[in-house]
């Protein structure tokens, strides 16, 4: 069992026994729903979007300011995210492995069109090697037209186009 099945397991096996602290949740319902604005917002706008009161909304919004998950704008008054919240995106970010999520997102296609991943065109290879790899990552593709590697942040891209792979 991949450890996103056992998330998802676990959390339904909470919710069903009702265990949590519901005000953490709510609390966190007043943080999506700055994250789901995608910009500053005032407070009767927050309060609305995480259906609760102003008054009960603007407590909320006092711890998260606390412990920097929010920021208040201090000209405009408006609320957005903050430090704490940058940071906890960034970690979970630097903890996911985009190689697994891509394959198994190929992999569901692939099912999905009853196809093997050959486009029916010529066989190519791709080596990419990041700052988070351990040595070049080779990947045998199959493409019709030309194969770009895909942007490393920090590291070096190196695409051989054309050249029959080996096997």
């Amino acid at each position: 069992m991949d450890a996103s099945v056992k998330q998802k397991a676990a959390g339904k096996d909470l919710r069903s026994r009702g265990a949590g602290i519901q005000s953490l949740e709510k609390g966190l319902k007043v943080l999506t729903a700055i994250q789901h604005a995608g910009r500053a917002m005032r407070l009767n706008d927050i309060a609305a979007a995480a259906g609760m009161t102003p008054s009960m909304a603007h407590g909320y919004l006092v711890s998260l300011v606390r412990t920097g998950f929010v920021a208040q704008d201090r000209l405009s008054g408006l609320y957005d995210l903050g430090d704490a919240a940058l940071q906890l995106g960034l970690a979970s970010l630097s903890r996911t492995d985009f190689l697994s999520l891509a394959r198994a997102a190929i992999s569901q296609l692939a099912a999905g069109t009853r196809r093997d991943g050959d486009a029916g065109g010529v066989e190519r290879r791709c080596a990419c090697r990041g700052r988070q790899d351990r040595g070049p990552l080779r990947q045998r593709l199959r493409d019709q037209g030309r194969l770009a590697c895909p942007p490393v942040a920090d590291g070096d891209r190196t695409g051989l186009h054309g050249q029959p792979a080996r096997s």
